[in-house]
């Protein structure tokens, strides 16, 4: 779908009608174009009939689970790359693990912020747009300090990157944290290339930014400060 006249069509799967009638208002709000349905049964009959930018989608119904439609999703040519965030009740660190191992785009417990929500949908937006379009254009802050690459999940997901089993400890704003590691076959900034570089998966790169990428491992970099538009120039090999 995604067409630029039209607004994002998403499917809202919730059987707590409060909550979903939560969803639908702020997407609808958002300018996008909502649409429920209670379980996960009629979730099935709506995917396979109508076009849509996105699903919203619970895990414990009464009929289908989320779970079952998830893979249905993704067993199909026409739907495996349709955008999906679970938002559910199951909260603990293996519902999570779990639920992004079978494909979901993002997992986000309740209760949930309603900012939140509609920020991971925009991604979710950019993302397949950007794939249809086939290019991806991103903001990467450049941290001479740091030991790792650190990349968000959709840009993970853009680069066909999976886990090597491997974790790191890293900190953040938050504290220390636990994150998978993965491997870059090839990065390429500008004059200067490096192979097989680690990279840490984690969603404490926020919007817009895309990813930190750390340069101990890259030539020198002369730069030039322009300091009434706060901009900091690198250019490689200095």
């Amino acid at each position: 779908m995604l067409d630029s006249e039209q607004k994002p069509r998403i499917l809202i799967v919730e059987d707590h009608p409060i909550i979903a009638e939560l969803v639908e208002t702020r997407l609808r709000i958002e300018g996008m174009d909502p649409v429920t349905c209670p379980g996960g049964r009629d979730a099935l009959a709506i995917i396979g009939s109508q076009p849509l930018d996105a699903v919203i989608l619970d895990i414990m119904m009464p009929d289908v689970d989320g779970y079952e439609v998830l893979r249905y999703i993704r067993s199909q040519p026409a739907t495996r790359n349709l955008p999906v965030i679970f938002l559910t009740a199951k909260s603990t660190p293996a519902d999570v693990e779990k639920g992004l191992a079978m494909g979901a785009n993002y997992y986000i417990t309740k209760p949930f912020s309603g900012l939140d929500l509609v920020r991971k949908v925009r991604i979710c937006l950019e993302e397949r747009r950007a794939a249809v379009n086939g290019s991806v254009s991103g903001l990467f802050l450049l941290d001479t300090g740091a030991s790792y690459c650190v990349i968000n999940a959709s840009v993970a997901r853009r680069l066909g990157l999976r886990a090597t089993g491997e974790q790191t400890t890293f900190s953040t704003a938050n504290g220390l944290v636990r994150a998978p590691v993965v491997s870059i076959r090839y990065f390429d900034l500008g004059s200067n290339r490096a192979r097989d570089v680690k990279a840490v998966v984690h969603d404490a790169v926020l919007p817009p930014l895309d990813g930190i990428v750390g340069l101990s491992y890259l030539n020198n970099f002369s730069y030039a400060v322009d300091a009434k538009q706060r901009v900091l120039r690198l250019r490689p090999g200095g």
